[in-house]
């Protein structure tokens, strides 16, 4: 099936290639005909997989069915892994960047015959898999004093689509982080070395501060609580509680919390809402996660379990709007949990087509580590971009992980962890 599309695929590239583009075409009718088709055939390549997908989802399911609650046997179900082939194939960066010309010929003929929002949208779809397409922006210059209402689009665009590379910083220092996070408070970074038993402290400007130790065993996850940081102490099987500059100020041992039933839990990653910790735990002896939550002043009082168990390995946890999000980094996707209707649903509108790391909540959507990728994710869970981060920031086979946001002024700073390179990169965005 793959194949038979890819053929396909590349007869409609060829086509593509033989659109005339000379002056005098812009004014051919017969130009929005061959157009009109292009995309036709596109849609109905698609649609052609995505229909045997569906089909292959189905038997899948009925296998599963049969596998129960065995989640290993799930994962290795060979129908599964075809379904994951191919929603990689179709939702691919280099597929799409491949229509990438098609895009930007009819996007210019469309601003030349004055249609100006089906010239924008055009270019949006080159600018989702291509931010740094400097053809648009010079082209929008080059027309926008003939065109009306084009200064403040080139200005939307830039901002929707910014992600500005500023440097780097804890080179080696960081290596072996497993999360990140900022401090509101002053706009202290700290990062989590899982291997070096430790927490890096950075200012505001990237500049190593110190390290606090606590002692820790595999501190995994990290999350700020005012002016003091709780720390998930994995191997130690409990969250800790210290001030900015390292004193230890609590204790909450996990077994205590949640009793013998889920005694080998570890907590990994975590949130702070409203006087609520929620908590995910992993166990070594299963590959099934829980996530839990608990007053933070009265931990032993009592613990409640949320119910997500779709989401079969949860990967990172944050809350906006009385609404839980948490990632899935078997089966790629940002998930919300609705506290008043107790309901779970994937969020994102479009598949993610990689490992899911990380991802964080920013005031203009979210922000995703998956494979060797960022995504920008809108509130409303569409896809804004996607780019390769050592495309970013100019390094090969750079792998982004842990992310955290700082807000300055009337802009948003993203912090991303690179595993291969072993220091925090820095990013308008």
């Amino acid at each position: 099936m793959l194949e038979k599309s890819k053929t396909a695929f590349y007869n409609l590239l060829t086509k593509i290639d033989a659109i005339d583009i000379s002056e005098s075409s812009y004014r051919n009718d017969a130009l929005e005909t061959q157009f009109s088709n292009i995309e036709d055939e596109y849609k109905k390549l698609r649609r052609a997989i995505l229909t045997k997908l569906e089909d292959i989802k189905c038997t899948s399911d009925i296998l599963n069915q049969g596998f129960g609650t065995n989640h290993i046997e799930i994962l290795n179900n060979p129908l599964k892994k075809a379904s994951d082939k191919i929603i990689t194939e179709i939702n691919s960066i280099e597929m799409q960047e491949k229509i990438i010309p098609f895009n930007l010929i009819k996007g210019e003929w469309l601003f030349c015959q004055g249609r100006i929002k089906e010239g924008q949208d055009c270019w949006e779809k080159v600018l989702k898999v291509d931010l740094y397409n400097n053809y648009i922006y010079s082209k929008l210059i080059e027309i926008r004093h003939s065109t009306s209402g084009l200064k403040g689009l080139i200005e939307d665009l830039k901002k929707k689509y910014r992600f500005e590379y500023m440097g780097s910083f804890g080179h080696n220092i960081s290596k072996g982080t497993s999360d990140i996070t900022v401090s509101e408070y002053d706009g202290s970074i700290y990062a989590c070395n899982l291997k070096a038993n430790k927490i890096i402290k950075f200012n505001a400007n990237g500049d190593y501060i110190c390290s606090i130790s606590a002692d820790l065993k595999k501190p995994y996850g990290i999350f700020t609580d005012e002016d003091n940081i709780w720390i998930c102490d994995m191997n130690n099987s409990r969250l800790v509680l210290v001030d900015s500059k390292g004193c230890l100020l609590k204790k909450i041992i996990i077994k205590d919390i949640v009793g013998c039933k889920f005694s080998q839990t570890k907590p990994i990653l975590g949130t702070l809402h409203k006087n609520r910790i929620y908590l995910i735990l992993k166990n070594d002896n299963t590959p099934k996660r829980l996530l839990i939550y608990f007053d933070k002043h009265n931990p032993y009082d009592y613990f409640g379990v949320l119910p997500l168990d779709k989401v079969l390995n949860p990967n990172g946890i944050q809350i906006y709007e009385e609404k839980l999000y948490t990632g899935c980094n078997r089966i790629g996707g940002l998930y919300s949990y609705d506290f008043k209707s107790n309901q779970l649903r994937i969020f994102n509108e479009e598949s993610i087509p990689y490992i899911f790391r990380r991802f964080v909540k920013t005031g203009k959507g979210f922000i995703i580590s998956a494979g060797f990728n960022i995504m920008k994710i809108s509130d409303a869970g569409q896809v804004i971009f996607t780019i390769n981060f050592g495309r970013a920031i100019n390094r090969y086979n750079a792998t982004p992980a842990p992310l955290a946001v700082a807000r300055e002024n009337n802009s948003e700073i993203l912090f991303v962890m690179d595993k291969t390179y072993a220091c925090i990169r820095k990013f308008l965005i």
